[in-house]
């Protein structure tokens, strides 16, 4: 009689412990559901302006509008301005942030579409070809790139000071400073022995 009466205890507590698992986890799962509604529906609505849009982006980039201003090219007032809705946004300003943040024009101006661009590639040797460039240069580019970074630093400091150092005069460009250097540069006509005809 005693291990009749253990295992009605044993299932009666079983149901009860199921019974209230399954109440806690169906009002759980409910209000999640309705959580993540609530919050999917607040995005839906949150992002129908191309203001709420630009908002989404600087704050996915992680920056203040002080910081996103400097990356797109405008105040900081501005950005406060432009992410108020209803306010306009110029083209200049949306081809900016598009740019920068590699973000689909479309979906900046309309909503549609994915928000970013697909990633940008760059290959040396297609863009070498597009620019008639020979085997040689490319050689050369890819010999350039296997140097040191140390070596390369040179290299470039190296070309950024000889760009940049005004060219030595040539001779046309220098006007002679005295009579006598004047007729020796450009020595007159009768000197020559030519005659003119």
């Amino acid at each position: 009689m005693i291990y009749l009466f253990s295992d009605t205890i044993i299932y009666d507590s079983f149901i009860f412990v199921n019974k209230l698992f399954t109440k806690y986890i169906d009002f759980f799962m409910t209000h999640l559901y309705y959580w993540i509604m609530n919050c999917v529906e607040r995005e839906v609505i949150y992002l129908t302006t191309i203001n709420a849009r630009i908002k989404k982006i600087r704050k996915k980039a992680g920056m203040n509008q002080k910081e996103f201003s400097e990356k797109v090219g405008i105040t900081q007032s501005g950005v406060s301005y432009m992410e108020q809705d209803g306010r306009n946004v110029s083209d200049i300003t949306i081809k900016s942030i598009c740019n920068y943040f590699n973000i689909n024009e479309t979906w900046l101006r309309n909503g549609l579409g994915n928000m970013q661009t697909k990633d940008f590639s760059f290959s040396l040797d297609q863009f070498v070809q597009e620019h008639k460039g020979t085997g040689l240069e490319i050689e050369v580019m890819k010999a350039y790139f296997e140097l040191d970074p140390g070596i390369r630093q040179q290299i470039v400091e190296h070309f950024k000071t000889r760009l940049s150092a005004p060219a030595p005069p040539s001779q046309g460009d220098v006007a002679p400073s005295t009579p006598e250097a004047l007729e020796e540069t450009y020595p007159s006509i009768e000197d020559t022995g030519s005659q003119v005809s």
